[in-house]
């Protein structure tokens, strides 16, 4: 059997039943070997269940961290398959990836999803055509080395052997660095990383305005990435330095930066959107330090993006 697992939240219950509903008519699956976990955390009044068969749906309670890593786990506690495919609740993968799972899925070795966005998104918005680019960079460097590399891992499309699966870390309970501790654990286990050339595992991202990657950055940086150093502590001095130094003139240049990277994304220079990455990640590890770090009494954040 093959159990799939969707985390998701709020509103977007609804499409994450609408993949659900697509990927159960695969005719891959025969004499209904699979079964799709959807674990939520959404308050009842938003929701509107699709009765689809193999699906066994999750409310947790509202009190309960809002986090992938814990619906993840959750989701592989209930599960009955001694296959696991994680999805996030906006990738929906062609009929290609599970065939290719079901078929080549060895002892200790992970399948992600080879991850597209849709070619009318990527013709239309800049910052999608730049976020495309970056999933091509990493399909060639997977073609020319043969594995992906721990900070390549796909966390919102991946498949693993029940008997391999390991929790995710709980601690990152906002966005960013799960999916990289993930896959630094793989690859300290001797985990295989592999890439499914044979499909496409499409991205139906919800917001792609600059403004809210930004916000995600921003959450990432500031509290998601001292945790990942902390962990591993990887960050030198001379790195901390310069983060700040960058940190220091992207709050001088604030609005700028943003205006800049959005004039030069509507003139079609995507890869201006890297170096806004740089400036928004500093700023927002500058006000760790500030904000975090050197008060004794630091404010809690409760957003989850």
């Amino acid at each position: 059997m093959v159990s799939i697992i969707i985390p998701t939240y709020w509103k977007r219950v609804q499409l994450a039943f609408q993949h659900a509903n697509i990927i159960s008519k695969y005719n891959c699956f025969k004499n209904n070997d699979f079964e799709i976990i959807i674990i939520d955390t959404s308050e009842k009044d938003f929701i509107n269940i699709e009765n689809i068969n193999n699906i066994n749906y999750y409310n947790l309670d509202l009190k309960t961290q809002n986090s992938l890593c814990l619906k993840r786990n959750f989701g592989a506690s209930k599960s009955n398959g001694k296959i696991l495919i994680f999805l996030d609740d906006d990738v929906l993968p062609d009929i290609n990836y599970f065939n290719f799972v079901m078929m080549n899925l060895g002892p200790n070795q992970v399948i992600c999803g080879n991850i597209f966005f849709p070619i009318e998104r990527v013709n239309e918005l800049p910052l999608v055509r730049y976020k495309e680019s970056r999933h091509r960079i990493v399909e060639q460097r997977y073609i020319k080395n043969g594995y992906l590399k721990y900070n390549n891992f796909v966390a919102m499309c991946f498949a693993i052997n029940k008997n391999n699966f390991f929790h995710f870390d709980v601690n990152f309970n906002k966005y960013g660095f799960e999916d990289i501790d993930y896959g630094r654990q793989l690859e300290n286990r001797k985990a295989k990383i592999t890439l499914c050339l044979e499909s496409k595992v499409f991205h139906y991202e919800e917001t792609n305005s600059l403004f809210d990657y930004k916000k995600k950055l921003y959450s990432c940086s500031r509290y998601m990435f001292p945790y990942y150093n902390k962990k591993y502590k990887d960050l030198k001095i001379i790195s901390i330095i310069i983060l700040v130094l960058i940190g220091i003139l992207a709050k001088l240049f604030n609005k700028i930066s943003l205006k800049i990277t959005n004039y030069l994304l509507h003139k079609n220079i995507i890869n201006s959107v890297y170096f806004f990455q740089i400036i928004v990640f500093a700023e927002g590890y500058l006000d760790y330090i500030i904000f975090d770090l050197l008060n004794k009494n630091p404010k809690k954040n409760n957003e989850f993006i």
